[in-house]
Formats: structure tokens, C-alpha cells, sequence
């Protein structure tokens, strides 16, 4: 019995450490001149939109979400911060937290009140009216369309979306 509780405790210790070790958020107001914003982000390396999502919520207690764009200033400054600290040499697709499953055409972040996407900046041709309800920015040195957003498969695998995860800054919120 000593035993079990003993696995127990050290498997929840190790857990906790790992997940607060593993949540490195990033105050950009720190790193990109001129970009306060009211929230800290995370970036996160390859998945599907869908697992992106779960790995944001299960991030820092259930306190953060893939990223609520919510004006052209934070799209900048996300844009900036990915192509300063992340500078890839191809295109890359970063998952935000955007979708439109539960109502075809009609745009909704991932929040808690699902509100309708006021701020919206596609890129040309996009987005389609094809099965692709979730959303991603592009960021790349020859990408022309970095910061622009496109769309993708939810649960695609071969779509290699990157994610950007936000904790706003308002302590005690809870995103599920």
C-alpha cells in the first residue's frame, strides 16, 4: 500500500514538473519593440489543429488556448515576434485558434463564449468552402504571405501546422 502511494506521489511530481517545465511562455512585449499585448504565447512545435488545440488547454492548468487574434496590432506583432525568434527558409503554418465547424462560413474563435471572428485577415483565395474549418497563420522568409491566415483539414497530418498558444494575462480565467 506505502508503495503505491509512493508511485502515485512521484508520478504526480514528475508530471507537474514536466508540464510546468514544458509550458515556456513568451512575453513578446519583451522581444518585438513597440508590441504590449495583454496576453503571453507559447509556440509549439508540429501537430494536427485538433491536437494543437488539446496541447494549449492542457498547458499552464487548463489557462491557456491556441491563440484569440483579436486586432491587426497582435496579428503584427505574432507575425514579427515568429519571424524574429523563428525564422524558417521555407513557409510554415502556425494553428490559431480559429474555426468554423459548428457553423459553415461563420468564423469563431475557440474561446469560451465561441464569439464570432470581428478581426479577420485572409490571405487571397482564402478561406475556402471546402471541408477546411480550422485556421493558421503563414510565417516564412519567402513566405509573401506571413502573417495572413489560411485554412486546413482540422485533423489533417499532412497539413505540418505549428501552434501559438496564448495565456491572457488575466489571472483565474479558465478556457473549458
Amino acid at each position: 500500500m506505502r508503495l503505491n502511494i509512493l508511485v502515485f506521489g512521484l508520478s504526480l511530481l514528475i508530471f507537474f514538473t514536466t508540464k510546468l517545465e514544458a509550458a515556456n511562455f513568451v512575453d513578446i512585449s519583451q522581444d518585438v519593440s513597440g508590441c504590449v499585448l495583454n496576453s503571453t504565447y507559447w509556440f509549439m512545435p508540429l501537430g494536427t489543429w485538433e491536437s494543437n488545440k488539446i496541447s494549449c488547454l492542457a498547458e499552464d492548468f487548463g489557462t491557456s488556448r491556441l491563440v484569440v487574434v483579436d486586432d491587426q496590432f497582435e496579428n503584427d506583432c505574432l507575425a514579427k515576434y515568429v519571424m524574429e525568434h523563428y525564422t524558417p527558409s521555407t513557409s510554415v503554418k502556425y494553428s490559431i485558434g480559429l474555426t468554423d465547424k459548428q457553423y459553415k462560413g461563420i468564423w469563431e474563435w475557440e474561446n469560451s463564449d465561441y464569439s464570432t471572428a470581428h478581426f479577420q485577415h485572409w490571405a487571397p483565395g482564402s478561406p475556402t468552402t471546402s471541408k477546411e474549418d480550422c485556421a493558421f497563420m503563414f510565417a516564412g522568409e519567402t513566405e509573401s504571405k506571413t502573417g495572413f491566415w489560411g485554412t486546413v483539414a482540422c485533423s489533417s497530418t499532412t497539413a505540418g501546422l505549428y501552434a501559438i498558444c496564448e495565456k491572457p494575462n488575466d489571472e483565474g480565467l479558465q478556457w473549458f
